[in-house]
């Protein structure tokens, strides 16, 4: 039996041995795809964001137009307030007025405030260059971690817009509780008198 097994062990083929260079050229694409992915995987994040805060500026802008309207009927009601309901409905309308445009200013400010800084991978004339005077490893690389630090910059970037978009998503549900609210007072003010 023990001679079976040197037998076998002869006839394994030795690991096939690969030079330095094609092993850093390995390690450095894949640095660079995974900097890919993760830069790929944060612009998407960032274009989430756009269009939540597009749709919630839609819908301000949709509750602009009501407070329009409805600031107008509840003047017309209300105006000279001779009651506590008129009184409520008259605040409640100015406040829904009011509401509705710093919602619409916070997310206008978000939306553009924040685009104009995004990290865009190099598309100049200086990256053909690199890849004629460089080894394909170093080229990767330092592609790889460009997009790292322009993920990670972007990732903050993503963050700020983010947190002041939340601000106007917050108003835009103040906004639609105060039309409720000044709703649900018109509609008592008309059963009344």
């Amino acid at each position: 039996m023990p001679e079976q097994e040197r037998g076998d062990q002869a006839e394994v083929e030795p690991p096939i041995v690969r030079d330095a260079e094609e092993l850093l050229n390995e390690k450095a694409e894949l640095l660079y795809e995974y900097a890919r992915w993760s830069f790929d995987g944060e612009m998407d994040r960032f274009d989430r964001i756009d269009r939540k805060i597009s749709w919630y500026l839609t819908a301000s802008v949709i509750l602009l137009g009501l407070s329009a309207n409805w600031a107008e009927t509840a003047m017309d009601i209300s105006c000279p307030p001779v009651c506590l309901v008129q009184w409520a409905l008259l605040l409640s309308s100015i406040l829904f007025v009011i509401v509705v445009g710093a919602a619409i200013l916070l997310l206008t400010s978000a939306l553009k405030g924040v685009n104009s800084e995004v990290i865009a991978p190099p598309v100049d004339e200086d990256v053909p260059k690199a890849f004629d005077e460089h080894k394909l490893a170093e080229v990767s690389f330092s592609l790889g971690r460009y997009l790292l630090n322009a993920t990670r910059e972007n990732t903050d970037l993503s963050d700020q817009k983010l947190k002041r978009a939340a601000l106007g998503f917050y108003f835009v549900r103040i906004t639609i509780v105060l039309f409720l609210l000044a709703l649900i007072l018109y509609a008592f003010i008309n059963l009344v008198h």
